[in-house]
């Protein structure tokens, strides 16, 4: 039995929820925005939704616009409004695989071999914010502006260009730093091996290298992150306690922060 301090780390840079409605062309209708305001994406709008409570069940994001309205239900959709993405408070991800051609200015086009192969050319593209592929001529429209979607199109779909990353603050990485090995508390059943687990849904095979020891033989010991490093501080090292603080430099070391008082 090993039991150890942990914490997991963010990455540095999609996926709907089962049964929901998510990401549903249209207005919300039927009742008035409990609140409104502008939104850099539909990422946002949903995170604002979410953390409103209870007082937001259901949002819209007007893409065109970029603004967010929050609703106490949504009984229906207005999808005369075909710049507005809806959903439920708790949907995630961005707006991918739409059916529908999104419209704006356009790029570039070319030919791809499916849906994902135009996807990647918007990513490669800096100046890329949405995608079209037409299963039509396997057709593939890259977008400066996404203005609206013509759902009406069934033989295209449509997304943005951050689909299939992780949303920002996901946590790919596990770190172990310390702990306890085996039965007993005595001092010799601790340790100073760390380990980083690798937790990336999207690059499940991805071995971490392993980091080198942790300086001390230390337990009980708590952690933050700062400016962008795992920061360690205090914790038991026998035969007292410790007033050291120690940050990963985010490539094999621990080194020495500061002493706290």
């Amino acid at each position: 039995m090993k039991t150890f301090f942990s914490f997991l780390i963010p990455a540095f840079f999609f996926g709907l929820t089962q049964g929901q409605s998510c990401q549903t062309v249209g207005l919300c209708s039927g009742s008035t925005p409990t609140f409104e305001a502008s939104a850099a994406n539909y990422d946002v709008c949903q995170d604002n939704c979410f953390n409103r409570g209870q007082q937001c069940q259901n949002f819209t994001f007007d893409v065109a616009a970029f603004h967010c309205y929050e609703f106490d239900s949504c009984s229906s959709l207005d999808t005369t409004c075909q710049s507005c993405f809806s959903g439920e408070r708790t949907c995630e991800g961005r707006v991918c695989g739409v059916q529908g051609y999104a419209t704006g200015p356009i790029r570039s086009q070319m030919g791809t071999v499916d849906e994902q192969a135009c996807l990647d050319a918007c990513k490669a593209d800096s100046g890329c914010t949405w995608y079209t592929w037409s299963s039509v001529g396997s057709f593939c429209t890259l977008l400066q502006e996404f203005d609206y979607i013509d759902t009406a199109d069934i033989f295209s779909v449509s997304g943005e260009s951050g689909c299939g990353d992780l949303p920002p603050g996901t946590f790919t990485k596990l770190m172990v730093v310390g702990g306890h090995v085996g039965v007993g508390i005595t001092p010799h059943n601790h340790t100073d091996d760390v380990e980083v687990i690798n937790l990336d849904p999207l690059n499940p095979g991805l071995t971490c290298e392993k980091p080198t020891n942790y300086p001390m033989i230390a337990y009980d010991t708590v952690s933050a992150f700062f400016e962008g490093h795992p920061l360690v501080c205090g914790g038991h090292k026998s035969p007292s306690y410790t007033d050291e603080c120690y940050y990963w430099d985010n490539v094999n070391y621990f080194k020495h922060f500061l002493y706290f008082n």
